[in-house]
């Protein structure tokens, strides 16, 4: 975890999505952080369904994560710490979600309505016990420290981060929070941390 957040630390201005999804990957005891509970990466890039006779408009979400002890899913998508968490202002100081944030949004609940329809045929693929439920999307993306400076942009932010149900936004300067925290918890904290 500790080499996971000095990384964030060097690359918080990277706008790779395939960056951030390997760093991730290496280190998915981060995604943790995210849950109120243990959870295990099921798989990276994972395919939802959705392709049609031509082989085409497959749903691939970039975590499909399960609870260690009830085996319930989780959908997780990030972007980078570079996305844009707010659009323009609309009116005298009312600013909705940016495009890219939405879009997002938009893309979690199609992967989420795909694993429902195909959670059947695709658990069978699975060695793992797996329990459909209502699974939770996360989105990842932005960061709050660098774009939510002004209170009325933060205010902005929270009254519209979780008005969409079952979609949990985090940005990635609050997820390494939640890693330094950990650190502190296991131990003494590194230095500079």
């Amino acid at each position: 975890m500790k080499a996971a957040v000095s990384r964030w630390e060097q690359n918080q201005k990277n706008s790779s999505e395939e960056f951030w999804q390997c760093l991730l990957t290496d280190d998915a005891t981060v995604l943790s952080q995210v849950f109120a509970y243990p959870i295990l990466v099921v798989a990276q890039k994972a395919y939802m369904g959705g392709k049609g006779f031509d082989n085409r408009g497959g749903k691939v979400v970039d975590f499909l994560a399960r609870a260690t002890a009830t085996g319930g899913l989780a959908l997780i998508e990030i972007k980078t710490p570079t996305t844009r968490l707010l659009g323009k202002e609309y009116r005298d100081g009312v600013f909705p979600l940016s495009v890219d944030l939405n879009g997002a949004i938009a893309q979690a609940v199609h992967y989420r309505q795909e694993l429902m329809k195909n959670f059947a045929s695709l658990s069978k693929q699975s060695a793992q016990e797996l329990t459909l439920g209502e699974p939770p999307c996360i989105i990842i993306a932005g960061s709050a420290g660098n774009e939510l400076s002004q209170p009325s942009l933060r205010n902005n932010f929270e009254l519209l981060r979780e008005r969409t149900k079952g979609v949990t936004i985090v940005t990635f300067d609050e997820l390494f929070a939640r890693v330094r925290q950990a650190i502190g918890l296991l131990g003494a904290p590194p230095t500079g941390i």
